[in-house]
């Protein structure tokens, strides 16, 4: 985990209470990681009855899908996956490959597929 000045500046954009890890955090941390390259979530010790700091940050990367770039203390720090380390997740070998073929063409030759926005 390295020091980065991406890291230690980034401001603090969740924190995570008495309610602990609950749907509405992962909602709000996918909404936070598709807008952001990093969040910084700051642990309230509240939030820390039943469960270790360690639990807590395992279930926190592995639930949010996300990569753990720094843990200290009561911050963590977390990155958007890339998308090559997702389609190596989601990928289903078979299912069949889209080629260039495979979409509609217009009279010059051109694809007429339409990319749509999330």
């Amino acid at each position: 985990m390295n020091k980065t000045p991406e890291t230690t500046e980034t401001i603090v954009t969740l924190q995570i209470g008495k309610k602990g890890l609950n749907a509405a955090v992962f909602a709000e941390i996918k909404k936070q990681l598709d807008s952001r390259k990093i969040i910084k979530i700051k642990l309230l010790k509240s939030c820390l009855r039943e469960n270790s700091k360690e639990e807590l940050v395992n279930e926190l990367v592995k639930k949010s899908e996300a990569e753990l770039v720094k843990h200290v203390g009561f911050i963590v720090v977390l990155k958007k996956k890339s998308e090559e380390q997702n389609k190596n997740m989601q990928r289903n070998p078979s299912s069949p490959r889209l080629r260039a073929s495979d979409f509609p063409r217009d009279s010059q030759g051109r694809t007429t597929f339409k990319y749509k926005k999330r």
